[in-house]
């Protein structure tokens, strides 16, 4: 992998991160009102939660694959072949 490829990767996973957070946050402000209101949120929206987990899931496995990607050294010397 060289810097280029891994900045690119980072950026890439940092805007999905901004997404994600976006969509989680929505999904936790109606989850909110439906507490607010007696609701149970998975069940009275199953799409909508089931929706909210996927994207918390994609968020955490970014979050570790950006932790990872930031521990590589990138040697500028070597060549690929």
């Amino acid at each position: 992998m060289t810097q280029e490829e891994k900045e690119l990767r980072l950026q890439h996973l940092n805007e999905q991160q901004f997404k994600l957070k976006k969509e989680i946050e929505r999904g936790d402000e109606h989850a909110i009102k439906c507490i607010k209101f007696g609701y149970i949120y998975s069940e009275r929206y199953p799409q909508e939660y089931e929706d909210y987990i996927v994207a918390l899931k994609a968020y955490n496995d970014n979050e570790a694959e950006i932790q990872e990607l930031q521990t590589i050294e990138i040697d500028d010397h070597y060549e690929q072949f």
